[in-house]
């Protein structure tokens, strides 16, 4: 896990810090309702996605575990998919408790 602290939004976008966390907790969710399904399309779309706008926010881990998770649906490799998701919920419980400071 990265430093949290010394990932920063760009300026002007620090206060839509907390804004984006709870859009990506709700995707997470999503995620985890496609991954049972096995639309792994639709997880790689919303991987993709994420890892084009989550560095301006701030969110540069949460960025290279989007390339994970694209990486992961893209080879159907549902264990990596599993494992991502579960690196996803953590770094986010964590990125919540500093935006909250």
């Amino acid at each position: 896990m990265p430093n949290i602290a010394n990932e920063k939004a760009s300026p002007g976008l620090e206060e839509f810090s907390l804004e984006f966390h709870g859009d990506r907790v709700q995707e997470v969710n999503l995620i985890l309702e496609l991954v049972s399904k096995k639309d792994l399309d639709a997880v790689r779309k919303i991987a993709h996605k994420w890892k084009g706008f989550c560095e301006p926010y701030g969110f540069n881990f949460l960025e290279e575990l989007s390339i994970n998770l694209e990486r992961a649906a893209i080879d159907k490799n549902l264990s990596q998919i599993e494992n991502t998701i579960n690196d996803i919920v953590s770094y986010l419980k964590e990125k919540e408790v500093y935006i909250r400071k």
